[in-house]
């Protein structure tokens, strides 16, 4: 073996046997390292490089190959697995909007600019009080559920102030009220006894409309207190002169249920549900059948005319509505009107929920789900306290 073998050889020995170095610094440092080297290098260095390369030179530019083939390689790799995150997102919001628990079934979020009539308790320090209004025929009652997220839960506070809860409905939504203001009303035994208290020279407001409506306001605010007649007094604790009713001490309630509901709109202002049937109606089936004939020029049926509809009972509260095509059924705001007009009135029919079968090309109208159950309302026609 010639001595340059035998010197490699050793040279290969002694290079094994030296300790492992390994440069903690990252690479961007590095690389900065090498470029302030390179612009500081003097003139006459610079230029004899390109004659004799150094070994120097060779590795910086080594170097600054492998930073940014790593570079390339790391923004790659993040643009991956920013995709991965994107699908996974994706992913998991598709299960979120599919989710059918029972506090959410039927119910969505929507982007569709869908005004809604009806009212969902979703917080538990909201408090609901029923008021009442009356149409512009002064025909129906028309109830109001007032809602308070800062309510003590006293009605007493709230059944006193109805017509100033209410006056800016006048003019928003083209309603009347009743002259409530001479009346105070008191509830007393845990909520079990309701008290009507005029003053004695109390005056009932003259005409038979005045009486049916009277009637009809107390009934809807009253009676889901369980109350099934209200002590009328005068201040001086004496009987009162209600006009068509006599002189009398109690006022009784009438239950109310087998509601018809049907939207209310004056002009062209906002809209409400109202219902224009009460106690009358047998049969869900024969509501929902009223539900296609309008009443007058202010109240509209829900439900088009020009469709076929079937109801069935699933026999564990819940019903189940389907309907033939129409042109106006889509994910618009008539659609989500009938919708919630259905669901009010099967409230009142003792249905807890619903579920609509809509020939259309969306899962969806507004916030509700087809073809899965929606729970009824808790109330309708909401008024939020701010």
């Amino acid at each position: 073996m010639d001595q340059q073998r035998l010197d490699e050889i050793d040279l290969e020995k002694k290079l094994n046997k030296m300790p492992k170095v390994k440069d903690q610094q990252s690479k961007e440092i590095l690389y900065n390292k090498i470029q302030q080297e390179l612009n500081t290098t003097p003139k006459s260095k610079q230029n004899r490089s390109w004659v004799i390369p150094s070994l120097a030179l060779i590795a910086a530019l080594s170097v600054v190959f492998i930073f940014i083939r790593s570079t390339n390689t790391t923004l790659f790799d993040n643009a991956d697995q920013i995709e991965s995150s994107e699908d996974s997102f994706t992913s998991q919001e598709q299960n979120i909007s599919g989710d059918t628990s029972e506090e959410s079934v039927g119910l969505v979020e929507t982007e569709v600019n869908i005004e809604s009539m009806l009212y969902y308790h979703e917080i538990e320090q909201e408090q609901t009080f029923t008021l009442t209004v009356a149409d512009q025929n002064y025909q129906y009652a028309i109830p109001i559920t007032l809602v308070d997220a800062s309510s003590t839960g006293e009605p007493n506070d709230y059944y006193n102030r109805i017509n100033s809860y209410v006056e800016d409905l006048v003019e928003s939504v083209g309603i009347k009220t009743f002259p409530f203001e001479d009346i105070v009303f008191e509830f007393i035994d845990n909520k079990e006894q309701l008290f009507m208290t005029v003053p004695n020279a109390y005056q009932f407001p003259n005409g038979s409309s005045n009486a049916i409506m009277f009637q009809q306001m107390l009934d809807f605010m009253f009676t889901p207190y369980g109350i099934s007649e209200i002590n009328v007094q005068t201040e001086s604790a004496d009987p009162v002169d209600l006009g068509p009713y006599g002189v009398i001490d109690k006022f009784p309630l009438r239950k109310i249920t087998n509601q018809v509901y049907k939207i209310y709109q004056y002009e062209d202002l906002e809209k409400l549900l109202i219902p224009t049937s009460v106690n009358e109606i047998v049969s869900i089936n024969e509501a929902l059948t009223l539900m296609q004939l309008d009443e007058g020029n202010y109240i509209k049926a829900p439900i088009p005319k020009d469709v076929f509809f079937n109801a069935e009972d699933n026999g564990k509260d819940e019903m189940i509505i389907s309907f033939s095509e129409s042109n106006q059924f889509s994910n618009n705001q008539r659609t989500a009107s009938m919708i919630e007009a259905i669901l009010i009135t099967a409230k009142t029919f003792g249905y807890s929920s619903v579920v609509f079968d809509i020939p259309i090309d969306s899962d969806v109208v507004g916030e509700y789900r087809l073809h899965e159950s929606i729970p009824v309302p808790d109330g309708v026609n909401p008024l939020v306290l701010h």
